[in-house]
C-alpha cells in the first residue's frame, strides 16, 4: 500500500523493512521505476561499508578462505538470522556464487563443505546489533566486525538516506549509492 501510494504521489521512499518476500522486492522495483526508493536491511552506512569490505576481502583472499557469519542481538528479537546477516550473506554470494548458508551446526553434520557459510545467531540482553564476518584460511583469519552502540545510529542513517533520495531521480537504491555519493571525486 505505502509503495503504491508513494509512486502515485511521486514521493521518494526510504525503507528498512526486512524479511521481505520476492513479491515485495518486485513491488519495490516497480515503484523504483517511478520514484527514488532506497531499501536497506540496516540503516547503518557503516554496515553497508562492511558488506563492501567483505566482498573486497573475499576477492583478494580467494576461495581458500572459508566464511562464517555471526550476529548478535537483544533477547527480544524475533527473527534469525537478522536482515543484516542476510545482507552480508548476499554480498558474499555475489562474489562467490554457489555459497550455501548453513544455520548453525548440531550433532554430526560432517566436514565443512567448500561452499558452506555458517550463519550463527546469538540472542541476549540488550545487544543493539553486532555482526562479524570471519574469513578463515589455513594459516590466518581475517575478522570484519560492526557493532551498533546506540539505536540512534539507524535514525542517522535513515536521515542520510532521505537526503540522498530527495535529490535522486527514479530508481531503486541502496546505501551503497549513498556511500558512493559521499566519496571524493577521482582525480
Amino acid at each position: 500500500g505505502m509503495l503504491r501510494a508513494a509512486a502515485a504521489a511521486g514521493v521518494a521512499v526510504v525503507s528498512g523493512t526486512t524479511q521481505l518476500a520476492a513479491s515485495d522486492h518486485a513491488l519495490m522495483a516497480k515503484a523504483g521505476a517511478k520514484v527514488a526508493l532506497l531499501w536497506a536491511p540496516n540503516m547503518s552506512v557503516a554496515m553497508q561499508l562492511m558488506a563492501d569490505l567483505l566482498q573486497r576481502a573475499m576477492v583478494a583472499l580467494g576461495a581458500g578462505y572459508d566464511l562464517e557469519l555471526v550476529e548478535a542481538h537483544h533477547r527480544r528479537k524475533v527473527d534469525a538470522p537478522s536482515g543484516s546477516a542476510n545482507l552480508l550473506l548476499a554480498a558474499a554470494q555475489a562474489v562467490r556464487p554457489g555459497l550455501v548458508a548453513v544455520h548453525g551446526r548440531h550433532g554430526q553434520p560432517g566436514a565443512r563443505g567448500p561452499n558452506e557459510v555458517g550463519v550463527h545467531a546469538l540472542r541476549g540482553g540488550g545487544v543493539v546489533g553486532d555482526h562479524s564476518a570471519h574469513l578463515i584460511g589455513a594459516f590466518d583469519r581475517l575478522e570484519i566486525t560492526h557493532r551498533a552502540l546506540n539505536r540512534d545510529l539507524f535514525a542517522q542513517g535513515a536521515l542520510r538516506a532521505a537526503r540522498f533520495v530527495a535529490a535522486a531521480g527514479p530508481g531503486l537504491y541502496s546505501l551503497r549509492e549513498v556511500l558512493a555519493a559521499a566519496e571524493p571525486a577521482a582525480r
